[in-house]
């Protein structure tokens, strides 16, 4: 868009500047050159009202890029000793290499178009963008050899993956037969003891997650069938469910010690009835699977007695 519009101007400047300074009418001669400085002039000014907001387009896409080629350069420069690490690298090192080169390539080709029409750049603009080009190519030579040294290390680290994968199903193992015994939907514990028990599960089934996620990438680099983890994520999916039940068990349970421990006289019956209306309202919309736990009948119980009161 930029150049064809410049293009057109300089143009139209071209066409100017090939117009005789004079013209005959009869036995008149008129001087032209007024003429053709003012239009040459206006060229001018146009021209370079285009290129300077190409420039400023440009310089902001620079800005962007080489920090975005900086990013890439110190990833790729680090010790690749773990398997993680080097799933991601990798994986980001490939998708990345062909996009920096998709943003590269118009930022040269703008300054192209405002050095070819003669459109005044400043030395630090093109320093920058030399800077650039030399930073992609320095980039490309840091990723060959990155790329080269996992092609070495390759046969340790698939052991090293290969080794996790097994630690790792024992520890999912024991982690699905503490669950059973232990979980926050074990029948007979109080809301309180569940409350705890899921915050427990949790955190340990998040750790287990994202390590999954890590040794999936390393599946895949590698080429190795995926295992099955499903039992995992069903607890995950358990996990989620309860804490839809026990959040709002928590919540209420707040909001209600603290209607209790308000005096009647200081209590505002429009702000309590709306928030008891919003409770039930969060309450009924609990899956069905959760309305056999004790903590969905007591909080039911509690909030029907409430709203009996108020």
């Amino acid at each position: 868009e930029f150049e064809g519009r410049i293009r057109a101007i300089d143009d139209i400047e071209q066409e100017v500047e090939a117009t005789p300074s004079t013209h005959g009418i009869g036995c008149l001669v008129l001087d032209l050159v007024p003429v053709k400085n003012s239009l040459k002039r206006l060229a001018t000014a146009w021209k370079h009202d285009y290129g300077s907001e190409l420039s400023a387009l440009a310089r902001r896409d620079v800005g962007h890029l080489a920090q975005s080629i900086e990013d890439l350069r110190i990833r790729m420069s680090q010790d690749l000793h773990d398997i993680n690490v080097v799933a991601d690298t990798v994986s980001q090192m490939l998708r990345q290499e062909s996009e920096l080169d998709s943003r590269l390539q118009p930022i040269l080709a703008s300054y192209d178009i405002l050095q070819r029409f003669n459109i005044r750049v400043s030395k630090e603009d093109l320093e920058v963008v030399d800077a650039l080009a030399l930073n992609r190519s320095n980039l490309s030579r840091i990723c060959t050899e990155a790329h080269d040294r996992l092609l070495v290390a390759a046969p340790n680290y698939k052991k090293i993956l290969i080794d996790d994968i097994s630690d790792f199903e024992v520890t999912v193992k024991e982690f699905c037969d503490e669950y059973r015994e232990k979980g926050p939907n074990t029948e007979g514990i109080t809301p309180r003891v569940a409350t705890e028990r899921l915050k427990y599960f949790s955190k340990k089934h998040f750790e287990r997650d994202r390590r999954l996620e890590h040794l999936r990438k390393g599946e895949a680099l590698f080429g190795l069938h995926p295992r099955d983890y499903k039992v995992l994520e069903t607890i995950g999916e358990e996990l989620r469910l309860l804490s839809k039940l026990y959040d709002l068990y928590n919540e209420v349970l707040v909001g209600v010690q603290m209607i209790e421990e308000t005096e009647w006289y200081d209590s505002d019956f429009n702000v309590v009835d709306q928030t008891l209306t919003r409770y039930r309202e969060s309450c009924s919309k609990l899956p069905k699977s959760l309305k056999s736990f004790s903590a969905y009948n007591e909080l039911k119980q509690w909030l029907e007695v409430l709203s009996t009161v108020v």
